[in-house]
């Protein structure tokens, strides 16, 4: 069982994107929104839409401090509502279900500035992800390159489906053994030439193995956030929402190592997201970026414990 806790990726780290942050106009202070006009803000990387009408000199970013201050009680008016992070910025704000998006080929370099091991990729549309790690120099150093064929990667049930079926590319990627360099760049590009390459959710960060992962008492089961409503006369209004995957981890953890394990797992408390790794295999679906719900050990006899660890994946 590994965990890859991703770091903060800031315009520091970020250091390249193709890209472009231009979902909408900057929000402008002599500019009057009418209700439904959107903004972005470059400096929080927010798109934001207005709820006011004659919206001028109310800078948005502002408002969300103020709304987020406990000593503030009821701001009134409320002009502005944040809608996602900027199309560039998605792939980093912690919601899988919303993609970054770009033609052909999504591109970027990230220098995480410290050492880390790891990097998962969720939503991810296209044919194939690259990863590459160097250290910049003249000429810069590769010390890492991997690509993954999304196609390749899938698994086929059966004949039938291998010739007749749309062949579904797989959505996910982990990379657990990046070499640790304190000053590596990593440069990751996922391809779809001639449609829409996206990435919902990028992870990269350190990475801690806590034990070993058994076939026994784990499994996975489906969140769905959809609901289906029935009138008096029993006709069905749907409601279709996001979905996620519940993991139940049972690992074994040397007893010795106890502590040290739920030291890690602490730090992860208030729905702090990660990457649990199950298996390194992204067929299995093992692999959930999301937050531990519950953990609980149960002491054994031996020299190993086990570990009951359930994740709910984010949306």
């Amino acid at each position: 069982m590994k965990i890859i806790t991703p770091i903060t990726v800031t315009d520091e780290k970020l250091l390249s994107s193709n890209i472009p942050e231009n979902d909408h106009a900057e929000w402008d202070n002599g500019t009057a929104y009418a209700r439904g006009d959107f903004v972005i803000s470059t400096s929080t990387h927010t798109v934001y839409r207005s709820l006011t009408s004659s919206n001028q000199g109310n800078d948005p970013d502002l408002e969300m401090t103020a709304l987020a201050d406990p000593l503030i009680d009821d701001p009134d008016p409320v002009n502005w509502q944040i809608i996602s992070a900027t199309n560039r910025w998605k792939m980093f704000d912690q919601k899988p279900s919303v993609q970054a998006t770009m033609t052909d080929e999504i591109a970027l370099e990230v220098a995480p500035g410290e050492f880390v091991g790891g990097i998962a990729g969720f939503g991810v549309m296209g044919t194939a992800v690259s990863v590459e790690v160097y250290i910049p120099g003249s000429p810069d150093e590769v010390v890492f390159q991997r690509t993954i064929d999304l196609y390749a990667a899938a698994s086929v049930a059966n004949w039938y489906d291998y010739y007749f079926a749309d062949l579904a590319p797989l959505t996910e990627f982990i990379i657990t053994d990046l070499p640790p360099y304190a000053n590596g760049v990593v440069k990751v590009t996922v391809t779809n030439t001639g449609g829409i390459a996206a990435i919902g959710q990028l992870a990269v960060g350190p990475v801690s193995e806590i034990g070993e992962v058994v076939t026994p008492g784990t499994g996975l089961s489906g969140l769905d956030f959809s609901f289906v409503q029935n009138d008096e006369f029993g006709n069905l209004t749907r409601t279709v929402r996001e979905a996620t995957r519940l993991a139940d981890l049972e690992v074994v953890v040397p007893t010795a190592s106890v502590l040290v394990t739920f030291e890690k797992l602490r730090a992860l408390r208030g729905g702090a997201p990660a990457v649990w790794v199950g298996d390194d295999r992204a067929a299995l679906a093992a692999n959930v970026y999301g937050f531990a719900r519950d953990y609980r050990l149960v002491y054994q006899a031996g020299p190993n414990s086990i570990l009951s660890i359930q994740v709910q994946g984010m949306v």
